[in-house]
């Protein structure tokens, strides 16, 4: 790093926000405003001054992260901090904040530019941006985009994925309604009837698949170190991030940009042979060739891929990416076993009194039934395919190659493989080959919004690029 370019950044880490002792501090009020812990707020203004930096030594715009856009949004309230003591006294020309204009030529500019931000990070700091701020391209204008500030003196926030703090009651609510019912003079549910039971069985069933699902969780192998970055092949990446069908897609992909196949209207047809040195992945879709464009055909393709590929699989599991099979197995009969618990220790003994006395038993039989289904559908559907390892794996290969999502820097099929494997066939938008995007059923759910909402701005006085931000930049000034 330049001598001159260390000392602006020294001083705008050490930068003090609120400029002196204050009851509420920056960090504080970030926080609060935001729902993290304060060590959270503290690590993401840590990140805003890494990108103020960015911005003021680069020579084109930067796009900050989700999280780091709202400590300058919050920032940019600080008036007299951010206009006179930081752009004016410190950086010594202003920052602008703009909003984007809409519509899907901005979302493929801020892609590009969220990229770009995310390759000057790794050259001036010497390491990746932490994914836990600067998350991936597709979920940075996917799901960061779709926040909301909510009262919560009025409003409930409810998470949508299962929080560990309801699995642990729930675990605590099955372990004593299984006990309590054996102990001298405690509540016997066999002895509740009617719909007085269905209260009692359906909310144990619930907390049941709820304390399976946290146990399934579990069985995914341990935490990777953070600082982990495993050196994965394009045929490694595709397979962990959608099995077989990625894996297809990705090497049909290679086969287009190598001149090796080309579409000719609905058909995926071959040209040639396979260039020297292509895989038996790629080999095994070559052979299939021609194929239409239909699931239905691409099927015998796929199967002979995952044919292709049992050995360099059956290693993913071996080195702790995938789950193996009997591990998978092994997850689903620990996460069922509660449920199960439930159904046969209390359900069908209950079910059999009632035949036995002669009592009405058309409700009971139908909670059980469609609650079994359901329960065990729920219960199947959470056995996941990757470990922490793979996930993790998965996470960081995205934040490193970012630049590969937009598709205009792409060097060769090998690039098309690995943007595919990582991204998607949305990947293949903006690229040489984007035609081919058009005669795949797509295979990824990146955002398609033109970053409406987001905020995009440069410098002046010939000053460091703005960002792109979810919030825009709502009631905020501007600066000369």
């Amino acid at each position: 790093m330049r001598s001159d370019h260390s000392e602006l950044l020294s001083r705008i880490e050490s930068f003090d926000i609120d400029g002196g002792r204050v009851g509420l501090p920056f960090a504080a009020r970030l926080a609060r405003e935001n729902g993290w812990s304060r060590a959270r707020a503290d690590r993401v203004v840590g990140e805003y001054k890494r990108f103020v930096f960015l911005a003021m030594t680069s020579d084109t715009p930067m796009c900050p992260a989700e999280d780091v856009d709202a400590a300058w949004h919050l920032h940019l309230t600080y008036t007299r901090s951010y206009w006179h003591r930081f752009c004016g006294e410190l950086l010594g020309r202003p920052l602008h904040h703009e909003p984007t204009k809409g519509g899907p030529t901005e979302h493929g500019k801020h892609l590009a530019m969220y990229a770009r931000t995310l390759r000057r990070y790794r050259e001036a700091f010497g390491c990746d941006a932490p994914a836990d701020v600067w998350s991936p391209a597709d979920a940075r204008f996917g799901d960061d985009l779709n926040h909301r500030s909510v009262n919560t003196s009025k409003n409930w926030v409810v998470p949508k994925a299962p929080v560990r703090a309801a699995a642990k009651l729930a675990a605590l609510f099955a372990a004593v309604a299984v006990l309590v019912p054996g102990c001298d003079g405690g509540p016997n549910p066999f002895a509740l009837v009617g719909a007085k039971f269905l209260v009692f069985l359906i909310p144990m069933m619930i907390g049941a698949v709820v304390l399976g699902r946290l146990i399934i969780s579990n069985q995914r192998g341990p935490e990777p170190a953070a600082d982990e970055t495993p050196d994965l092949d394009w045929e490694q990446v595709a397979f962990l991030a959608g099995g077989p069908a990625r894996l297809t897609t990705a090497a049909a992909s290679r086969l287009v940009a190598d001149g090796s196949a080309a579409v000719r209207g609905d058909r995926l047809v071959p040209l040639g042979a396979p260039r020297d040195g292509a895989s038996e992945v790629e080999r095994a879709v070559f052979a299939g060739l021609p194929v239409e464009k239909t699931t239905e055909a691409f099927a015998p393709v796929a199967k002979a891929v995952h044919a292709a590929y049992d050995t360099p699989a059956r290693q993913l599991e071996a080195d702790g990416f995938l789950m193996s099979s009997g591990a998978k197995t092994r997850a689903w009969l620990l996460g069922a076993t509660p449920f199960l618990v439930v159904v046969i220790g209390f359900a069908l003994p209950r079910l059999l009194m009632g035949l036995s006395n002669g009592k009405p038993v058309d409700y009971l039989v139908l909670a059980t039934g469609i609650g079994t289904v359901v329960g065990l559908i729920v219960i199947s559907a959470g056995v996941p395919r990757l470990t922490r390892r793979g996930e993790h794996a998965l996470a960081s290969l995205k934040v490193r190659h970012q630049e590969l999502q937009i598709g205009t820097g792409w060097n060769g099929p090998s690039d098309a493989g690995l943007a595919v494997a990582l991204f998607g066939t949305a990947a293949l938008a903006a690229s040489s080959i984007s035609f081919l995007r058009d005669w795949y059923p797509r295979q990824s759910a990146a955002s398609s919004g033109g970053c409406g909402t987001s905020g995009c701005g440069t410098g002046g006085c010939g000053g460091g690029g703005g960002g792109c931000g979810g919030g825009g930049c709502g009631g905020c000034g501007g600066g000369d």
